[in-house]
Order: structure tokens, then C-alpha cells, then sequence
């Protein structure tokens, strides 16, 4: 049998697939990594372990875009970053008619549909010419030597399929070709709470709880009087783009930091119960399911440089920043509420490009929740408006490198794109 399997096994290898730029992970990342790369002159393949791009931005249902407007008491959302994350946010307003709302604490955010987010996303992928897309393709392996990788492997569809990229951009939000590598990655010993978000129609028009804040008491209350398990009152309202006939709700899940198998599946099987109780109480039909528990935090890369909270809280500016971030630093512990520990008012801090090279791997790029960072940085860096621009910068440091340009020469780009060119307005 095991003769057989490997026969069948080398049958599906093919000849490696050649490419300048390899991005692993299709989520915002990734999206603007792999546009970035292309725009830049590469021939690019973008490798995505669901069936379609977003992450868990549109997988998870995250439904709101923060990092994207710089903190302001007053009533008028400014764009924290130019270039591809303005794009973008345009470009789900297009397809949603969303617009920045008023959070809290002088806090926007894009509310979005993941249906709209998905769309945004092939349309920007395909619009940018010399990207192949790969969808169903889960890392198996990663050949690495002389502090370079070689090659990648993943199982795409039922096909084992090699790469052999001039350099890789890992957005896989768990620093997973880093790790495959070999390389040494940082992982923290206390993860924050996971969170699913779902969506309920309430096409039966239950009195007292069209108001979010109403729908909040009842469950509350029924969690006081033992109507529902403790765990559903770890519950909020996620706002909604656009007019929409039902609740969008998030439940934080606390869980250990822990890469075992077994307590990450049950981890997904209690959001299920969670779910299921909540829309038996509220007697509402589930419309919208994620397709995974979103979880808050992962291994990320050691770099050059790394992102501390003092860099946040003092809002520092770096000569070679290449991404603008003004979100707060937001961890997620057993509370209903998140503990936000918040920026200046219309301050902003930069992301030095060190934090996005690894230290010992001369031909990869990290990106998104998988930066350079402290872990309390990366509660503020990792957020969907960052990542956009933490994966454009480095697709196109990828990209100089593949194209053997110098490094400074795409820092300055970059810089020009994303810091100089962040303007004003939503």
C-alpha cells in the first residue's frame, strides 16, 4: 500500500512552475502583495488555500475595514494611507455603496459585505495583468538552502504542485513558509480570544430587538437567567453596509495558545453551538456562516526591524516607513469589550521596511498579521487597512529584488505611494 501511494503521489508532481514572485496566502496581504508584484513587472502566482481570495476578511465574515482613517473626534474619516488601500476601500464602495462610519472613541471603519470584499478582490486580481491565481492550494513544503528558498510545494486541489519563485511574500498570517523553512519565528505564549461573526435575518420582525441595543439586553438577560450558556453573552453587534435586514454578530471564543490539532477543531465545533443556540433563542435564521473561527493572532517573522508599542503609542515616523498605521492597540481577552489602548488624535505611526524582511532568509517577505512585531504591536498592525499596505509594500520590495533593483529604489516608491501620497479625505 505504501508503494502504491507513493507511485500515485509521483504521478500528479509536474515541472516546477516558474515565476519571479510567489505569494503565499490570498487574503488583503496578499491581494495587494500580489498586485504590487505584478504592477511592478512580475510575472507573479498568488496561492490561496480556500476557493476564493480575502482571508478571513471575507472567509471569517469580519465585515468591517479598520486601520484605513486616521483618529478624529470630528465627523469627517481621513485616509490614513494612499495608494492600493485607498484603491481598494473605492473599490468596495463601488460595489456596496459603504461608507466610513463613526465607531467609537473618534475611531472609522468601512463596514463591508464579505460577498462585496470577494468580488472587490478578483476584480483588482484580475484587472492587474501577469497574476495566476491559485486557488485550493495548501502549503505542503518549503525547500530552503544557503538562506534562500528554493522551492515550494502545495496540494493544489488533489495535485502536488512545486514552485520555484526569485522571491516569496508570506502572507499566510502564520508565517507558514517561514516556519516550513526553518526559519526561527516568534510565537506568543498567550493567544487573544478567537471571534466568529454570523449573520441572522430577522424576516420575522421580533418586536423589541430591531434595535441592536435591544437585541444585546435580551441576550444578556437570558445569559443572567440561565436561558443561554455564559459563552453567548461574550457577544456584539458588527455594523452593516448599506441597508440590511438582519444582525451581524460577533462572539469572542477565549482559547490557549496551542498549534494542537484537536483543541483547534473543537475550538471551530463550540462556535458552531454558539451560533446554533444563539439563533434557536432569537428564533432567527442563519444567513451567513463563516468558514473559519477568525483568530487574532499567529507566529510572525523575525526581522530586522520590529514594530513595539512604543512605535505605536508615539506614533514614530521612520525614514524608510513604508506603511502608515493610526489603529489602536486592541487585545481581546474574556471581556464582552475589547482593551484599547489608543493613538494621538490625526496621528499616524510608519512600519520601517525591516519589519517586513525577515533576518535569516534573504529572498523572503512578510506581510499582514505576520510582520516583524511585538505582540501587543501586532493587536494595532495587523488589522485589514495595515495589512493592505504592509502587503504592498512588500510585493513590490519583492518585486525590485526578483528584478534585481535595489532595495532603497522601492522604499522610495513605496514611501511616494503610500506615505507621501496619503492626502486627505475618505
Amino acid at each position: 500500500m505504501r508503494i502504491l501511494i507513493k507511485i500515485h503521489y509521483n504521478l500528479y508532481k509536474k515541472t516546477p512552475v516558474k515565476c519571479d514572485v510567489l505569494v503565499a496566502g490570498g487574503g488583503p496581504a496578499g491581494i495587494a502583495a500580489a498586485i504590487a508584484a505584478t504592477r511592478a513587472g512580475c510575472r507573479v502566482v498568488l496561492l490561496e488555500k480556500y476557493g476564493s481570495l480575502g482571508g478571513l476578511a471575507s472567509n471569517g465574515n469580519v465585515g468591517t475595514i479598520c486601520g484605513l482613517y486616521l483618529p478624529s473626534m470630528i465627523d469627517n474619516a481621513q485616509s490614513v494611507c494612499g495608494g492600493f488601500a485607498r484603491e481598494f476601500a473605492e473599490e468596495i464602495s463601488m460595489h456596496s455603496g459603504a461608507k466610513p462610519v463613526h465607531a467609537a472613541e473618534g475611531l472609522y471603519v468601512l463596514p463591508y459585505d464579505p460577498w462585496h470584499f470577494q468580488r472587490a478582490a478578483d476584480n483588482l486580481v484580475r484587472r492587474a495583468a501577469g497574476i495566476s491565481i491559485v486557488l485550493h492550494g495548501t502549503l505542503v513544503s518549503v525547500d530552503a538552502g544557503g538562506s534562500k528558498v528554493r522551492e515550494v510545494s502545495a496540494l493544489v486541489w488533489d495535485r502536488c504542485v512545486s514552485f520555484r519563485p526569485s522571491c516569496v511574500v508570506d502572507c499566510t498570517g502564520e508565517a507558514t513558509v517561514l516556519y516550513m523553512a526553518g526559519v526561527i519565528v516568534d510565537e506568543d505564549s498567550e493567544n487573544q480570544a478567537a471571534a466568529v461573526i454570523f449573520s441572522l435575518d430577522t424576516f420575522m420582525h421580533m418586536e423589541g430587538r430591531e434595535n441592536s441595543l435591544a437585541l444585546l439586553r435580551d441576550i444578556h438577560r437570558a445569559v443572567r437567567e440561565k436561558q443561554l450558556t455564559p459563552p453567548c453573552g461574550a457577544v456584539s453587534v458588527v455594523p452593516c453596509a448599506g441597508k440590511y435586514n438582519g444582525f451581524r454578530l460577533k462572539v469572542n471564543l477565549p482559547y490557549e495558545a496551542s498549534t494542537d490539532m484537536h483543541k483547534l477543531s473543537e475550538l471551530e465545533l463550540r462556535a458552531r453551538d454558539i451560533i446554533d443556540e444563539l439563533s434557536c433563542f432569537l428564533k432567527a435564521k442563519i444567513t451567513q456562516m463563516p468558514v473559519q473561527v477568525g483568530v487574532r493572532s499567529g507566529r510572525r517573522a523575525r526581522g530586522r526591524s520590529i514594530l513595539t508599542e512604543d512605535d505605536i503609542l508615539n506614533c514614530r515616523k521612520y525614514q524608510d516607513g513604508v506603511a502608515c498605521g493610526a489603529w489602536p492597540i486592541e487585545e481581546w481577552g474574556l471581556d464582552i469589550r475589547p482593551r484599547m489602548t489608543y493613538t494621538p488624535e490625526n496621528e499616524y505611526y510608519e512600519i520601517p521596511i525591516g519589519c517586513l524582511i525577515p533576518e535569516s532568509i534573504n529572498n523572503v517577505f512578510v506581510a499582514g498579521r505576520c510582520i516583524s512585531a511585538t505582540a501587543r504591536a501586532i493587536a494595532s498592525a495587523r488589522v485589514i487597512g495595515i495589512s493592505l499596505c504592509t502587503g504592498w509594500a512588500a510585493g513590490k520590495a519583492a518585486a525590485f529584488q526578483a528584478m534585481n533593483r535595489p532595495l532603497s529604489s522601492a522604499v522610495k516608491e513605496i514611501r511616494e505611494e503610500q506615505v507621501r501620497g496619503r492626502g486627505h479625505g475618505s
